[in-house]
């Protein structure tokens, strides 16, 4: 997704195949743009894998924009 489309409210899928298989293919939420870079998702699923993952506690993680594809 190009940065500029990445808006707080899309609901997107996270594209993270070669860096991260937990996370490929998840949905979700952007619900906050802090920086240009990033965007913080909230996940549609909790998976108990989470839990070993500090920032994934809460059901939600920063990726870069690039990294996903609108739903």
């Amino acid at each position: 997704m190009k940065n500029e489309n990445c808006l707080v409210g899309t609901k997107v899928k996270i594209n993270h195949k070669q860096w991260d298989p937990l996370l490929h293919g998840l949905t979700g939420t952007v619900i906050e743009r802090d920086t240009a870079f990033e965007a913080l998702v909230r996940l549609d699923t909790y998976l108990p894998e989470f839990d070993g993952y500090e920032d994934l506690r809460s059901g939600c993680v920063t990726l870069n924009p690039e990294d996903l594809e609108v739903v």
